[in-house]
């Protein structure tokens, strides 16, 4: 059998992220090289993770230990949901009630997110070590957007993973931007919810790009101002993916239901259905991305 070399863009999506790990987790089984990661928001989170230590069993454990975590169910980002279907009243209401000790609900208006970096790195820095992208198993990189220019920056090799990562997921209302050498930085998606535009320019691929956005518009009630907003990015981030997607070598869409942003609680079903879809879709991978004796010169072309 032809081996089957490929670069990795995993996109964002909140939860829907942790499909990813289900992905590589059949890339793995298969034998899929997976030469390099391109991550964005969720998926940079997920890409990092994999990248240092590139066993999904590892990958997922890590993830799942964060997200099972005190710090993080008690957070804002993972009760949401649950308080959003309590109390539907109104989107004030269910953030002041999420956290009342810490007048969270003022920071809407005086702070840069909803969510303090202080909250934050604790949960994060569990997962992703201390190093520069350059040190990762696997070469990564991953997506952000400068605020100032408003352009797609591109971090890898120098930069620091951690600062990096929390630049690319740094999602707008919930999480602050990230400061990175004076500069204001937030979530990748909001120019390239995959990265794929990003890893083109950069010389990566052929790509495999992992697009966890739901088939369709969601069929969830908007029910609060940030439902609302993330609905009008989905609209805006749909018209530019048509484009983007376009780029690459073969997307896979594990995501077929509707899956809420902030379905943490639904975690190892999610990681299931990314499993299940790129099983499925192996016979595809292999015939688009098995080159045979072709494939050294292809990779060299590529990188």
């Amino acid at each position: 059998m032809n081996k089957v070399f490929l670069h990795l863009n995993l996109g964002g999506g909140a939860a829907r992220g942790l499909a990813h790990l289900g992905v590589l987790q059949a890339l793995e089984e298969n034998q899929i090289q997976v030469e390099s990661i391109t991550g964005v928001s969720m998926g940079a989170i997920v890409g990092a993770v994999y990248a240092v230590e590139p066993n999904v069993a590892f990958a997922k454990e890590k993830i799942l230990t964060m997200i099972y975590s005190s710090e993080f169910k008690s957070s804002l980002m993972g009760n949401w949901k649950k308080k959003v279907e309590q109390d539907p009243g109104g989107f004030l209401s269910v953030v002041e009630n999420i956290s009342t000790r810490t007048g969270i609900a003022g920071r809407l208006f005086l702070s840069k997110g909803l969510i303090s970096r202080r909250e934050i790195e604790p949960v994060l820095f569990q997962v992703l070590p201390d190093i520069r992208l350059g040190s990762t198993a696997i070469p990564f990189s991953c997506v952000a957007v400068n605020l100032k220019t408003g352009d797609r920056k591109l971090f890898r090799n120098q930069d620091s993973l951690r600062d990096a990562v929390l630049a690319s997921a740094s999602m707008p209302i919930l999480f602050p931007p990230r400061k990175i050498a004076g500069v204001w930085y937030t979530d990748g998606g909001v120019l390239d919810v995959n990265g794929i535009e990003s890893a083109k320019e950069a010389g990566f691929g052929p790509i495999l790009a992992v697009d966890v956005n739901p088939p369709g518009l969601q069929n969830e009630k908007m029910q609060n101002a940030l439902d609302v907003m993330l609905r009008s990015e989905e609209i805006s981030s749909r018209h530019r993916n048509a484009a983007q997607m376009k780029m690459a070598r073969f997307v896979l869409r594990p995501i077929r239901r509707s899956v809420h942003w902030a379905d943490y609680q639904d975690a190892e079903k999610i990681i299931r259905e990314g499993y299940q879809s790129a099983m499925q879709a192996m016979p595809q991978i292999r015939k688009k991305f098995s080159q045979g004796s072709l494939a050294f010169l292809s990779r060299l072309f590529y990188r």
